[in-house]
């Protein structure tokens, strides 16, 4: 069996251990954080692969840029283990994390406000989340800047 969230908790560790630039370390942490968190929870496969494929597609946007190529090499193979996992069925939740995520996303701070988008660059599908620090009404809008009409 691989305990996912230790797993993911090690990576966690591996990322933060590199000195990236902040936003680029907080996106990748929070996504696999997230994925933990909801893999715990029981959330469907399906669910917690595709957060972890954005990592991977986050990280491979930003492989030999933001980040080392060797060591986004190391995280994609990671998550790719992760994936394989889950897949195979012997991934588990060691941790019992079953704390709860504001918004069914990324736990932040009571204050914060944050805004993730996967992947980023844009491609033909892509998620958009927002946080606010309180419950109440809210606007997003998204425009296309390379549309021409």
């Amino acid at each position: 069996m691989v305990c996912l969230d230790a797993e993911i908790d090690n990576l966690v560790n591996y990322i933060e251990g590199l000195w990236l630039v902040s936003g680029l370390e907080r996106a990748i942490t929070r996504r696999l954080e997230t994925a933990a968190i909801r893999f715990c929870r029981d959330y469907p496969a399906s669910i917690v692969i595709n957060g972890l494929n954005s990592v991977i597609d986050y990280v491979d946007y930003q492989s030999g840029g933001s980040i080392p190529t060797a060591e986004a090499d190391y995280i994609i193979t990671e998550v790719q283990s992760l994936i394989g996992a889950i897949n195979a069925g012997i991934a588990e939740c060691c941790s019992g994390r079953g704390f709860p995520i504001p918004g069914n996303s990324f736990t932040l701070e009571d204050d914060a406000t944050g805004l993730d988008v996967a992947p980023n660059p844009f491609s033909n599908e892509t998620v958009i989340r927002f946080f606010l620090p309180g419950t109440g009404p809210a606007t997003l809008e998204v425009f296309n800047m390379q549309s021409s009409g």
